[in-house]
């Protein structure tokens, strides 16, 4: 588990990002994600509870194959990302 309230940019790449928590991203300016999310291992909670800390970013490069595993979360359009002014996918 990684608390990073100052953190302002992640590169969020591993096959293995199913069992990393990272909460406390109020500052996060920028996010990189690459990574090969295993959905029926990871909880419903953890992946909205993830996208919501993630949300008050600027700039978002996101992967294709990482967009198509979350793209469930964006579809019912719960979470949003209102600070969003780049995204690269």
């Amino acid at each position: 588990e990684i608390d990073a309230p100052g953190l302002k940019y992640i590169n969020f790449r591993d096959e293995q990002s199913d069992r990393v928590v990272v909460k406390n991203l109020s500052s996060l300016f920028m996010i990189d994600i690459d990574a090969k999310l295993n959905v029926e291992k990871m909880k419903k909670g953890v992946i909205s509870a993830f996208l919501d800390g993630v949300s008050g970013v600027r700039h978002m490069i996101i992967s294709r194959p990482t967009l198509e595993v979350l793209h469930p979360y964006f579809k019912h359009g719960t979470i949003k990302f209102r600070n969003l002014s780049r995204l690269e996918a």
